[in-house]
């Protein structure tokens, strides 16, 4: 989708489209009105066309700041959602959006909690904004360190320095979540940044990927990789790499991201996307000394820990600051309705 002109708001969590004209201004609050989004609150920072799915929420000025409004009905969006019905399509009736009750404080203490949960978000989004800067930054530093002259690196096929396992799917009556067998993975839906999270378990093993392998789904879409963190019984939408003594397995696994388009583009299908196993094997990366290998390693490590591991860096450090914003704006914005 091509990002020119004012964004349409309709159902959904995202723009539906785009378009050259507006009919409202920034500092909107929205709701979703229907779809499997219904119920979905927002802050417009920009012109927009409101489409048909879309309830503009306008406060009175003179008893609610509009930013306190939105922050009221963010923190009970749950609730806004569990509005909706319908067979089909699910939508939200307009009169049960009117009846939702907000709890009215003077102004100034209105100005206050809008006061205290700008400053948890605007210091949400410096760090989101760091955190995609360091992601640039990594792919730009990636390519770099991949990139070789012919006198530094020797570009091999990846069948002459690994061993490459396809995948072949297991009769689906051994699936289970017992812990019966190995974990299974049938394709790629349950990769996580650089492990997989493992969910279903086979007991009919027919192919490995062992501890260490890389995971590479071989099916749309095409080139995605994980890192195994045990033994693993893979499907045919997998295929596990394993490097040779001269190679570091972490240093293919690096060179295969920054080459996952290339990947990409050779896979082919009549239904849909797949890569054989021969262009698997002819797919040639650069390798540098074993001693260079490691100290790539070592950098993009250090860069992947900082833009990805949830337990450190700035995404651990943007999971808590969003835990501490939802305390206090719940702490902020929950009250006892008084008994008349």
């Amino acid at each position: 989708m091509i990002k020119e002109g004012y964004p349409v708001i309709n159902g959904g969590i995202q723009a539906s489209g785009y378009t050259n004209n507006f009919n409202e201004y920034e500092e909107t609050i929205t709701i979703s009105q229907g779809g499997a989004s219904a119920g979905f609150v927002n802050f417009m920072l920009e012109k927009f066309w409101a489409g048909a799915h879309c309830y503009i929420i306008k406060p009175n000025t003179d008893k609610l700041i509009n930013k306190y409004l939105f922050f009221v009905l963010k923190n009970i969006e749950i609730h806004i959602m569990e509005l909706k019905n319908g067979a089909g399509i699910p939508g939200i009736n307009k009169n049960k959006i009117t009846k939702i009750k907000i709890p009215l404080l003077p102004i100034e203490v209105q100005k206050e909690i809008v006061r205290i949960l700008d400053t948890f978000t605007k210091y949400q989004d410096l760090l989101n904004r760091e955190l995609e800067l360091r992601k640039k930054q990594y792919e730009y530093y990636r390519d770099k360190l991949l990139t070789f002259s012919n006198d530094k690196a020797q570009w091999k096929r990846l069948g002459d320095i690994a061993h490459i396992v396809m995948g072949q799917s297991p009769d689906s009556k051994s699936y289970n979540n017992k812990n019966i067998g190995l974990p299974f993975l049938q394709g790629c839906a349950s990769f996580g940044t650089i492990y997989p999270l493992i969910n279903t378990y086979s007991s009919d093993i027919k192919k490995i990927a062992v501890n260490g392998s890389i995971l590479m789904s071989v099916r749309a879409p095409v080139g995605k990789l994980n890192i195994a963190n045990t033994d693993i019984c893979i499907g045919r939408g997998l295929c596990s790499i394993n490097s040779n003594c001269e190679v570091s397995n972490k240093y293919v696994f690096y060179s295969l991201k920054n080459i996952i388009k290339y990947i990409a583009d050779k896979s082919k299908g009549a239904i849909f996307d797949s890569i054989t196993s021969d262009s698997i094997r002819n797919i040639k990366i650069p390798v540098p000394p074993l001693e260079e290998q490691e100290r790539i390693v070592n950098i993009l490590d250090k860069f992947d820990a900082l833009c990805n591991d949830i337990t450190r860096g700035l995404p651990a450090e943007i999971k808590l600051r969003k835990k501490q914003y939802e305390y206090y704006r719940d702490k902020l914005l929950t009250f006892k309705e008084k008994k008349k």
